[in-house]
């Protein structure tokens, strides 16, 4: 079984019956744009995840990361916690006030909140 460590970049499909998920993952430190399929409800964009699964190529989608397990982490820069703010996971924080609340308090920003 392989590891993944990175930040959820958008949600392309989320199944919210079944719970099955495509997400692009910016996988650190290469910064590559990675998809992974699996179990992934209730994630959003800006979330840092550590994602253990296996490598396998799609017919159609091509090649992709199955996740078996994963882990949710906060995030810790800047642009990922921004994202995470904006993404709607508090009421009546959209990008606008993200951008403000991260201006204002910058990487401990999830820690003032």
């Amino acid at each position: 079984m392989e590891s993944l460590q990175g930040t959820v970049e958008r949600m392309t499909y989320v199944n919210d019956d079944t719970g099955y998920g495509v997400a692009r993952l910016l996988v650190s430190p290469a910064a590559e744009d990675v998809t992974v399929v699996g179990n992934l409800s209730g994630l959003t964009p800006g979330e840092e995840l550590e994602v253990q699964g296996h490598w396998h190529t799609h017919p159609r989608h091509g090649r992709q990361f199955k996740a078996l397990t994963w882990l949710r982490r906060l995030p810790n820069r800047r642009d990922a916690i921004e994202r995470y703010l904006a993404s709607g996971l508090i009421k009546g924080v959209g990008p606008q006030w993200a951008a403000r609340l991260v201006a204002q308090f910058g990487d401990d920003t999830l820690r003032v909140i």
